[in-house]
């Protein structure tokens, strides 16, 4: 991360690092707390920094990072996701109309594919919602081709149920997901269709109920 956010890590005694806890990490949790802070000038020093930070190779992942840190504040924890999303809109792929320099880069998205769906499993339901959030808006851009294995890893956290954070994750997941692809991508990725989305005995009827009524074709091919 760059220096401007390196120096905020200085004096944050109260944050140790940890094998877990990187001092990027460290930096955006401080930067973060200074933008919730009640204190007016606190928090237009903290929008400056944050205005800089932003353009910082690294700041996505730490952001991850920030996310599965389960100890910290969910405030903290939660504007992260929220900047995390943002970040991916402007930053990840260049046919994003609101797509703005610099890019992420493939190093920096594969880490964060790699990481990100862990909050899935998160014990606070505004975490899940953030991190599937945060999710779907990568999957618009790398589903099937450079992510082929996340709906494959979403439909097993549903099904297996063998934690209940996580089924919940992934049924939020799922839901936000075929929001954000639409009913045309999300046809193409769900194919042939999983019973998930078939199977009328199902729990997760609202899911199963906005993906087979959206083209009367899709429910056809389920019933067969």
């Amino acid at each position: 991360m760059s220096e401007l956010l390196s120096r905020r890590a200085l004096g944050e005694s109260q944050m140790q690092n940890t094998s877990h806890t990187n001092d990027s990490t460290v930096a955006v949790i401080s930067l973060l707390q200074s933008l919730l802070s009640s204190d007016a000038a606190e928090r237009r020093s903290a929008e400056l920094t944050l205005a800089q930070a932003v353009k910082q190779t690294g700041f996505a992942l730490a952001l991850v990072q920030t996310i599965l840190q389960q100890e910290y504040d969910v405030g903290v924890r939660q504007m992260a996701a929220v900047l995390l999303k943002q970040h991916v809109k402007v930053h990840w792929a260049e046919e994003s109309k609101h797509f703005s320099q610099p890019k992420l880069s493939d190093n920096e998205k594969a880490a964060i594919r790699h990481h990100l769906p862990q909050g899935l499993t998160d014990r606070l339901p505004k975490i899940r919602t953030g991190v599937s959030m945060a999710i779907a808006a990568i999957a618009k851009w790398d589903l099937p081709d450079v992510w082929p294995e996340l709906l494959n890893l979403l439909m097993s956290a549903v099904t297996t149920k063998e934690n209940h954070n996580l089924v919940d994750g992934g049924v939020r997941c799922l839901s936000l997901l075929a929001d954000e692809l639409g009913e045309d991508q999300f046809m193409q990725v769900v194919h042939p269709p999983h019973p998930l989305f078939c199977d009328t005995n199902t729990v997760y009827i609202p899911i199963s109920h906005q993906l087979a009524t959206a083209q009367p074709e899709y429910q056809q091919r389920c019933l067969l």
